[in-house]
């Protein structure tokens, strides 16, 4: 599962150039596969690259903050943490 602290390292990117952005994304599209709402971002930053549309480009950025707030939320506290216990992370 992609943290928030990489998404937020793929929401730095967008102040760089695209070239940057793409081979961002794509770098951590092959890294979480099984990711499916960043999966989902993934999808649509493809559809801007077909189309060139930046109003799909904020899409994708608005889809990525989102998804940040999600998992700061979910891996805050509670069961949906990633490990049973904080002392061991095995």
């Amino acid at each position: 599962m992609l943290s928030s602290y990489i998404i937020q390292d793929i929401l730095s990117a967008f102040e760089k150039d695209e070239k940057t952005l793409r081979e961002t994304i794509e770098k951590f599209e092959r890294r979480y596969p099984n990711d499916f709402d960043f999966v989902g971002v993934c999808a649509k930053f493809n559809d801007y690259l077909a189309s060139g549309d930046k109003k799909k480009l904020l899409e994708v950025k608005r889809g990525l903050e989102d998804l940040r707030t999600l998992r700061n939320m979910s891996c805050g506290g509670g069961s949906a943490l990633p490990f049973k216990d904080r002392r061991n992370t095995k």
